[in-house]
């Protein structure tokens, strides 16, 4: 091969040879959990930390607090059913969502995933008996699916996705699109209405055409199937 791997590989579109990052390293070993991506390949969301702040708001909000920005960072009083873990404290201060921590600032004031306080908000949305919602600002209804590999026990650390299928197209999002959508939106609070039938046949034709088109998405799954998580309306 004339040239070297630094010829072969460009940096600005994460491609070896011409063919994407991931692809390239699975193809070469067989999965892609040792490979350090200095640059990021088209199949990974290009997302960071400040991606997390409308969670975050959201989750508290739910618990009955703000996540408050202050000059040295964010500011929360702990809810009080997420105090029962020796890392929660009743209140934080100076949090912050951005990896370029100031000299001497301790770790523990970076938040993401590992953060206690994250984590719990994790769990506890998760813990929400949730399958509809109208989010304002949405154009057409929007189903989220869980995409699981049901061949187990392999190497792979990769093993369920979160995709999404509908908008304006009727098509597939990837998990990273998903969240920059939802991110720019906001929920409709108090009582909300019924389906029409006009958006109870759109779903139900999401439901129909989604699970062969999301199951050929190149995840390199064996045996992938797809399980509808959460349904979306538009709001008022």
């Amino acid at each position: 091969m004339a040239g070297g791997l630094k010829d072969w590989f460009d940096a600005r579109t994460a491609e070896f040879g011409g063919r994407d990052v991931v692809e390239t390293v699975r193809g070469m070993v067989g999965n892609v959990a040792h490979y350090d991506f200095q640059s990021l390949s088209g199949q990974i969301p290009n997302l960071d930390l400040p991606d997390l702040e409308p969670f975050l708001r959201n989750a508290l909000s739910c618990e009955g607090r703000r996540l408050l920005a202050k000059e040295d960072g964010f500011s929360v009083v702990t809810p009080d059913n997420w105090r029962n873990v020796l890392e929660i404290r009743d209140r934080f201060d100076g949090l912050k969502l951005d990896r370029n921590l100031p000299p001497g600032e301790s770790a523990s004031k970076l938040l993401g995933v590992g953060h206690a306080l994250v984590d719990k908000a994790l769990i506890s949305a998760l813990s929400r008996p949730l399958h509809l919602a109208r989010i304002i600002g949405l154009e057409n209804p929007l189903v989220l699916f869980q995409l699981i590999d049901e061949v187990t026990g392999r190497q792979a650390r990769v093993h369920q996705v979160v995709l999404a299928f509908g908008g304006p197209d009727c098509a597939a999002l990837s998990d990273g699109e998903i969240l920059r959508l939802l991110n720019g939106l906001k929920p409709q609070e108090g009582l909300q209405p019924q389906a029409t039938p006009e958006e109870l046949a759109y779903v139900e034709r999401i439901l129909r055409e989604a699970p062969p088109v999301l199951t050929s998405e190149n995840l390199a799954f064996q045996r992938p199937k797809a399980h509808p998580m959460l349904c979306l309306l538009p709001g008022a």
